[in-house]
């Protein structure tokens, strides 16, 4: 049978069981495990980081000690490309395959400096099969980034193109300390190359990110979609008066959100825009440029607020309607019953007057009966009333 009163349900309930504080601090300690295993992530994401800088620095290193000084060693067309790579590959051979045959006779290489060459040699002699392969590549990359510009989906990218303008820039062309070619290139003409080594090359130019262009005509369809209107009414007298616009607080929620990332840096969108009308991001001490990207950002809610649904529509308000329909009647109805009651009043003031004429006597006799004292016959009106009542009785 179901417990009943006003506090069946606390009778309900159980206390708890066990130390709640030791489960609270368990709780605690599992918190602390988990943001200490989160911070040795970021910590070993780190290191993983600092050492692909120094392998990519020093791979630049080294490409960089290998280029001639004072001399410009640049090819400027794929197949110089391949030829100097082709040359250096027969050349590193030889110099590989006289160190062995000198480690045959004098053991002299440790077990890891013998593999180490035996690795690079196979690397070396594959040569033509890797240049091929590093050509398909990049002509893929190529032809990816040509009708990306075409159909607008991809933005330009400077950089990726001077490094493919080999025949006015020239790339250095070496192979790397595996064996491997690779390519070298100074776009900023600053003397700092940079590096792509076969690895990169091969899996589609990763030192070239392509970034997806956003055009503002589909941004704008876009966010006109997203926004609902508003509609607003206001009473005016007789009517109600709708407008209809978009909501200005969504406006600014919904542009704000497509052009800056939750973090408040500029978004895809944003760059996307900016690179169009060659405005920079940030300043020269590398804070935002909001004066130039508060213009964009200006340009954009504007033009939503142009092309939106606008309408204004009037409308009889039908309840002032009925309400001045009620007042007519009401001041009509009062009008009529004023006229009834004066009319009333002016027959009870009526006096009624009988006259009574006796031939005997020959003499009349007046009676006057009086509802109201608002109004009596007059004595001149008496009279003529008498003779009147004579005359018609003598006939």
């Amino acid at each position: 049978m179901a417990n009943t009163g006003n506090f069946s349900a606390y009778r309900q309930l159980t206390p708890l069981k066990g130390d709640v504080s030791n489960d609270l601090q368990n709780q605690q300690q599992l918190n602390n495990q988990k943001r200490g295993l989160d911070l040795e992530e970021q910590r070993m994401e780190g290191f993983r980081q600092q050492a692909q800088d120094k392998k990519k620095q020093d791979l630049a290193d080294y490409v960089q000690s290998r280029i001639p000084k004072n001399i410009d060693t640049k090819v400027r067309s794929l197949s110089e490309v391949a030829n100097i790579q082709i040359q250096k590959a027969a050349e590193r051979i030889g110099e590989i395959g006289a160190v062995l045959r000198e480690d045959a006779d004098k053991n002299n290489l440790t077990y890891q400096e013998r593999a180490k060459l035996n690795s690079e040699i196979e690397s070396l002699y594959k040569t033509p099969e890797n240049l091929k392969m590093g050509s398909s590549a990049m002509t893929e990359k190529a032809n990816f980034y040509s009708k990306g510009l075409a159909d607008g989906s991809l933005r330009r990218n400077l950089d990726f193109e001077k490094f493919m303008d080999i025949g006015n820039n020239g790339v250095y062309a070496d192979l790397g300390p595996d064996g491997k070619p690779l390519l070298a290139y100074d776009t900023n003409q600053d003397g700092a190359i940079d590096v792509l080594d076969f690895d990169n090359i091969t899996t589609g130019l990763k030192g070239f990110e392509f970034k997806k262009d956003y055009n503002y005509e589909e941004v704008v369809n876009s966010l006109s979609a997203k926004i609902q209107p508003e509609v607003n009414k206001i009473v005016d007298g007789n009517l109600i008066v709708k407008t209809t616009g978009l909501n200005k607080d969504e406006l600014e929620n919904r542009v704000r959100a497509t052009l800056y990332n939750p973090d408040g840096s500029p978004s895809d969108v944003l760059e996307a825009f900016a690179d169009k009308k060659k405005v920079s991001l940030t300043n020269a001490d590398g804070t935002l440029n909001t004066k130039d990207l508060d213009i964009i950002e200006t340009e954009l809610k504007n033009t939503l607020l142009l092309r939106s649904k606008k309408g204004r529509e009037e409308e009889v308000n039908t309840e002032i309607r009925k309400q001045a329909e009620f007042n007519y009647t009401k001041k009509r109805d009062a009008t009529v019953d004023k006229k009834d009651k004066d009319k009333q009043e002016l027959d009870t003031n009526t006096v009624s007057v009988t006259d009574t004429y006796d031939p005997l006597l020959d003499m009349t006799t007046t009676s006057t009966t009086r509802k109201s004292t608002t109004k009596v016959p007059s004595k001149n009106s008496n009279m003529k009333t008498k003779d009147a009542l004579r005359k018609k009785y003598l006939q």
